[in-house]
């Protein structure tokens, strides 16, 4: 499975890559840090999955999710709220 991280948080994004490598499936494709980029390389690099915050700042999740949609690109999304 092809993973995208979008965090604009570091350490979650640290904590989330660091989990990963346990699972041989799993495949980091990419790390982004807001909004614009993530629709970017989603579009880019096709992940299955896209684990995302809810909360970040700039573009927000839903509007990323209606961007993607509306690409028709198909992933699933896990959200997390606030610590």
């Amino acid at each position: 499975m092809r993973v995208a991280l979008v965090d604009d948080d570091d350490e979650m994004r640290d904590a989330r890559r660091a989990v990963l490598p346990e699972h041989p499936d799993i495949e980091v494709v990419g790390e982004v840090m807001d909004g614009r980029t993530a629709v970017e390389y989603v579009l880019k690099l096709g992940p299955s999955l896209v684990l995302m915050d809810v909360l970040m700042s700039g573009m927000g999740t839903r509007d990323i999710a209606e961007l993607l949609d509306l690409s028709q690109q198909r992933v699933s999304q896990i959200a997390r709220g606030t610590r």
